[in-house]
């Protein structure tokens, strides 16, 4: 209203601006769920498998996660036989290393037995390291033992357990 009593209105939209900024992934991936895990030994039960996480949520202090960049994932295992000979194995994404993404911040990963050979009392160190969808860097060791014996070899025969056709078969001429 004016002064003499006289009504006028009108309308605008405007868009109020989130200055906050966008989050940042600042935390590097992680390795866990080893197996063997650290200080174990390794009887050949099962394969050589980790997992690996770009964290995030509540407690972690990482607001977001970027994902694993799964062509950055390398390790090295390292074998001190019994009589201190010493064999180097290195993996990379396309060579020795079998990758399964477990969700959008997971991997699993499995070391390719075709690869790599660890004898009977062979000392182990495994290294892993991998980066984020943003470049953040992890990496991680654990060190475990293989069993002193041989892999073990399957000295039992076949066993019938049904024969098939269990009635007689028509005779042709």
């Amino acid at each position: 209203y004016d002064g003499a009593g006289n009504y006028g209105h009108d309308c605008i939209e405007f868009t109020v601006c989130d200055t906050t900024p966008a989050p940042e992934d600042t935390c590097p991936p992680f390795v866990f769920d080893w197996h063997p895990a650290d200080g174990d030994t390794f009887c050949f039960g099962g394969p050589i498998d980790f997992m690996i996480r770009d964290p995030v949520g509540l407690g972690t202090g990482c607001p977001i996660c970027s994902g694993i960049d799964m062509e950055s994932i390398e390790a090295v295992m390292i074998a001190t036989s019994p009589g201190g000979d010493v064999d180097t194995f290195i993996f990379e994404h396309s060579s020795g290393l079998i990758t399964d993404p477990a969700g959008s911040c997971d991997v699993y990963v499995v070391l390719d037995t075709a690869y790599y050979s660890l004898g009977p009392g062979d000392a182990v160190r495994l290294c892993v390291g991998a980066s984020d969808g943003v470049g953040n860097y992890g990496h991680d060791c654990i060190e475990f033992t293989v069993c002193d014996t041989t892999m073990p070899t399957d000295t039992c025969p076949p066993v019938f357990l049904g024969w098939l056709p269990d009635s007689c078969l028509p005779v042709y001429g």
